[in-house]
């Protein structure tokens, strides 16, 4: 049982513990399964964690488990420990009653029967792989990052070098009940060269700063949810366990299991949803620079098929308890807060305060919490690039902003388009791998849901209608490793089944006007 008490604070925090999952309610087992959890003033949460795996018996008998506040401005003042499994009996701790490794039980981590899934993906930088050597978050208005880190399904590999497919976070999908291998290859150089930007982690010291931190050429996918050898597979180098961090031109195997344990330590199928992926190879430098994905666990036996050239739209297809064939439409959203832009634009870049290409942070920002910009899947729209003024600069209130969000006027955003027709069911898995310390909220116009995604009476293994939630329009309290299955009713158009653009925007003014927010096109 772990008892997570916060009293006064200054920031906000995300607690998570490798390895572990815990239900989101603790007394409903319908509340569904999460490895994450917000904490604000004055605030406590108690949570079991009694469903994760025992230790296995590496050569120091041990397995230790990262827990942390998973933001990366908590990271970096140094908020993590270490929680410490022995596989043997030590004379200074007692001996757990349902401690089955010790009672001879063994678990598998991928169970025999499991069919398997495997991908191949690869880490790329920006610079030798990707049109100009840069990730570019928004082409009209020449926003970009020099030094993204990228991973890449090894089949769309070719032609996101190419240039003729845009790059976007990774993708892996597997059905409830799978076994995944995923084989990480380092395609990074030996070097990595990074250029100043604007900083978005709080000073420690004094002089310095994460500009002075260099970029590691490690890296590795640490996943949320999934039941795997922590030891072996968690992709996170700490305490005794093993390296899991590979250097350039190295692959590691990394297998997950798309399931749970019952309380007779049974392998049952798991429809968990959204899952984070992330790397650990650098915590400081990577995710920021884009090196994340997700994995989403779709229902048991699911089939689906992605859009053209994009995995993060697709139709997904599966057989209800009763045997009915269901679909939906899914959309994959990762909120991003602390991108360290640049931009050649001179609009942007004036004032003497300016260094290079470097974008400095909107005017709103007052604290390292709100510093870096914003957006989703590697695209932003902000305001002041829409009206050619600089982000430095409290122009905004001054500007006629009725037309802001008006594709008539201003084109299209480039954040990502969303489709589906009248009536379609739609999933939107909405995750956010790493953030400042400052929580968000989502909105999507026009929409409702249960704020429980899980099927009553199911313990967390499906997804599907549940009458006891409440029902919110907008989801609060997103902060780093959280993501959130989100299931409007009535499907796309909502009762009164209309076609047309529906905003989605995170709801904070400073995040919003800064790039966060994109539509919904709903087609007849």
């Amino acid at each position: 049982l772990i008892r997570l008490v916060q009293g006064a604070q200054e920031e906000q925090h995300s607690f998570s513990i490798h390895g572990h999952k815990w239900l989101k309610e603790s007394n409903d087992p319908d509340s569904g399964y999460v490895n994450a959890q917000e904490i604000g003033i004055s605030e406590h949460f108690e949570f079991s964690i009694s469903n994760g795996l025992p230790a296995i018996k590496n050569r120091f008998k041990t397995a230790d488990y990262l827990y942390q506040s998973a933001t990366s401005g908590d990271l970096w003042n140094g908020m993590w420990g270490i929680m410490r499994t022995y596989s043997d009996p030590q004379p200074d701790l007692s001996v757990l009653p349902n401690n089955l490794e010790m009672k001879g039980v063994k678990i598998q981590h991928c169970p025999d029967k499991s069919k398997i899934r495997e991908y191949r993906v690869h880490a790329i930088s920006a610079k030798g792989n990707l049109p100009g050597d840069k990730l570019v978050y928004n082409e009209k208005y020449k926003l970009y990052d020099p030094d993204a880190i990228i991973f890449v399904d090894e089949k769309n590999l070719a032609s996101v070098r190419a240039g003729t497919r845009k790059p976007e976070p990774l993708v892996l999908r597997a059905s409830a009940g799978e076994c995944l291998k995923v084989t990480l290859f380092n395609d990074l150089p030996p070097l990595l060269t990074k250029t100043p930007h604007w900083i978005s982690s709080p000073p420690i010291t004094e002089g310095f700063n994460i500009n002075q931190v260099p970029m590691s050429s490690r890296v590795s996918l640490h996943p949320q949810l999934v039941t795997y050898d922590v030891s072996r597979f968690d992709g996170t180098n700490v305490g005794l366990n093993d390296d899991q961090t590979i250097g350039p031109g190295e692959s590691r195997l990394y297998k997950w299991f798309a399931g749970s344990y019952d309380e007779n330590k049974k392998p049952v199928a798991t429809e968990l949803g959204a899952i984070n992926l992330k790397s650990f190879g650098d915590i400081v430098n990577h995710p920021m620079h884009g090196a994340f994905g997700g994995l989403i666990v779709e229902p048991e036996n699911a089939t689906w098929v992605t859009d053209m050239n994009s995995d993060i739209q697709a139709t997904i297809t599966y057989k209800d308890k009763n045997g009915v064939v269901q679909s939906f439409r899914e959309h994959v959203l990762f909120m991003q807060d602390d991108i360290a832009l640049h931009s050649t634009n001179p609009n942007f870049l004036s004032g003497s305060y300016n260094s290079g290409t470097a974008l400095r942070n909107i005017a709103v920002s007052e604290g390292a919490e709100d510093l870096g910009q914003k957006g989703y899947n590697y695209r932003t729209e902000p305001f002041y690039a829409r009206l050619g003024t600089n982000p430095g600069l409290a122009l905004l209130n001054d500007m006629d902003l009725t037309d802001i969000l008006s594709s008539k006027r201003f084109g299209d955003p480039a954040t990502p388009i969303l489709k589906a027709k009248v009536g379609q069911n739609i999933r939107i898995r909405l995750l956010m791998p790493n953030s400042t310390n400052r929580q968000h909220s989502f909105t999507l116009h026009g929409a409702e849901w249960a704020e429980n995604a899980w099927a009553k009476g199911t313990k967390s293994n499906v997804i599907g209608q549940n009458d006891s939630s409440r029902i919110i329009s907008t989801q609060t309290g997103i902060a780093s490793m959280k993501a959130y299955n989100i299931v409007p009713f009535y499907g796309a158009g909502g009762a009164a089944g209309l076609s047309g653009d529906f905003l989605y925007r995170n709801q904070e003014t400073g995040v919003f006007s800064n790039g966060a927010w994109g539509i919904l096109r709903i087609e007849p």
